[in-house]
């Protein structure tokens, strides 16, 4: 990422008043100029030296211009990081990776991430804040010093307990180079992102490829229709967004804007979703196919014909690949190195390529996914392991059993479900456990049973279970278990 780091420098010094970050917060936009984020990168870069250099630090990253330049500076300062989003419920949870790993310290933006939860109490690290950090006189690095830092990224846990993976800080911003050059991002864009910074999409497709262009980056610090909406109207020509963003954009009245670029990813957007959303938005959605591990594999060009259903695009830049028994297997410019684990990193080694579990086609060199992962739930793009939502409900002492799945909710999206026997327990109690130790979009709807089926393997028999369930009360919450007669 040395490109970036000190693109930001030189854009200082080239075009200091020009917007480098916009926030919409509280109703009102902020502008961050050239030259107050290449101070903030400073400061943060100065202000890292009191911190232990022995292992990465944890960092909450919320939609702000301080928590792009608290990431920058890190990375300058050849910190090595570990990026979540405000709110992820694996801070809270003391069973997760991220609390078994070795971390250095934990960097907030206020310091209420973990406040008013059991699992503050125990953390094994020292607490700061973005304002500690910002305290120091901004110096400058030497730009002949090698930068050796890591960003480490949750992984959606698709196959089991989520994992961090280990990117080099050279591989994030090459992965915003081609997102830069793949779809032609402009000095003159506007790079709106209703997604979370700290995933890959949004860090590496938004932030990183945006700063690299010299376009505004465009951060909204609550996702609604009406911050889009605003974020358009006021001058956004790229979006980036899940196909839930799409879906809900599809059904309001189109914005006034100058959109000329929206691109999709964290999940398969249906072909109904996608016309809607063209017609709403004046511009076709290009789908983005990639993983945590590898960065961008596929991407739909721009083309005068719809793409097939089932297609996810042309191989990006620098990726090669195959389809063999274990499925899609992929190399890419921008793989990982390795995984982080509580023993220490866990290398990747590249040579056989990387085994993304989803099966596929490969005809006239476009890549079809034919079936997805299946182990988790994709609750508008964002993906839900329903093994650690289990382990979560299984943790309060009067769950005696518990399976998690899911549904298709009224509106089309998946929801997490969670039948369990629990005979002691009303579940507004089970719910506020729940609620204390995962995201809202991870809280199950419960279902409570005298007894989950199995099958002769032992296995919980998932059509039996949902035949077998009790109707829900209105809101998907029945107030009290009653063993059904």
């Amino acid at each position: 990422m040395e490109d970036l780091l000190y693109l930001v420098e030189r854009r200082a010094r080239e075009c200091p008043d020009q917007v480098a970050v916009r926030v919409f917060s509280r109703g009102e936009w902020t502008d961050t100029s050239w030259s107050r984020l290449d101070s903030l990168v400073r400061m943060t870069a100065a202000g890292a030296r009191a911190l232990r250099a022995d292992a990465p630090v944890l960092l909450v990253l919320d939609n702000t211009a301080h928590a792009i330049a608290v990431l920058l500076g890190l990375l300058r300062a050849n910190v090595d990081v570990i990026c979540v989003e405000r709110g992820n419920s694996h801070l809270r949870d003391s069973g997760s990776v991220l609390r078994r790993v070795a971390v250095a310290a934990l960097i907030e933006p206020d310091g209420n991430g973990l406040a008013d939860t059991d699992a503050s109490a125990d953390l094994p690290f020292t607490r700061h804040t973005y304002a500690d950090l910002l305290s120091s006189p901004p110096t400058r690095t030497p730009q002949s010093t090698p930068n050796t830092s890591s960003v480490h990224q949750l992984t959606s846990g698709s196959t089991g307990e989520p994992r961090i993976v280990r990117h080099t800080a050279a591989s994030i911003g090459r992965g915003g180079a081609i997102y830069r050059d793949l779809f032609g991002y402009r000095p003159d864009d506007r790079v709106v992102l209703p997604v979370p910074q700290a995933h890959s999409f949004g860090m590496v497709g938004g932030v990183v490829a945006g700063l690299l262009s010299a376009a505004a980056v465009v951060m909204l610090d609550t996702f609604s229709l009406t911050t889009v909406h605003r974020a358009l109207a006021d001058g956004g020509t790229v979006l980036l967004g899940t196909p839930l963003v799409y879906r809900l954009l599809a059904a309001a009245p189109p914005p006034d804007s100058r959109l000329r670029l929206a691109l999709s990813s964290g999940g398969p957007m249906d072909p109904d979703t996608a016309d809607r959303a063209e017609r709403a938005l004046g511009v076709r959605v290009a789908q983005v196919y990639g993983s945590t591990e590898t960065g961008i594999i596929a991407y739909q060009a721009p083309r005068a014909e719809p793409w097939p259903e089932q297609a996810v695009g042309l191989a990006a830049p620098g990726v090669t690949w195959r389809v063999g028994p274990a499925g899609l297997v992929v190399t890419t410019s921008t793989m990982f190195t390795g995984y982080l684990k509580p023993g220490g990193v866990a290398p990747f080694e590249a040579t056989d390529g990387y085994a993304t579990g989803d099966v596929a086609r490969i005809d006239a060199g476009v890549l079809y996914l034919t079936g997805r992962k299946d182990t988790f739930v994709n609750v508008g793009g964002r993906k839900v392991n329903p093994a650690r939502v289990g382990r979560i409900v299984l943790a309060h002492p009067a769950v005696r059993e518990a399976h998690v799945f899911a549904l298709d909710g009224a509106s089309g999206e998946q929801e997490v479900h969670a039948a369990v026997v629990a005979p002691a327990v009303k579940a507004a109690r089970l719910t506020a456990h729940c609620r204390e130790r995962l995201a809202p979009h991870e809280v199950p709807r419960l279902h409570f049973v005298d007894q989950l089926p199995r099958s002769a393997l032992g296995k919980v028999d998932l059509s039996r279970l949902l035949a077998e369930l009790s109707p829900a009360a209105p809101d998907g919450l029945p107030e009290t278990h009653e063993p059904r007669k």
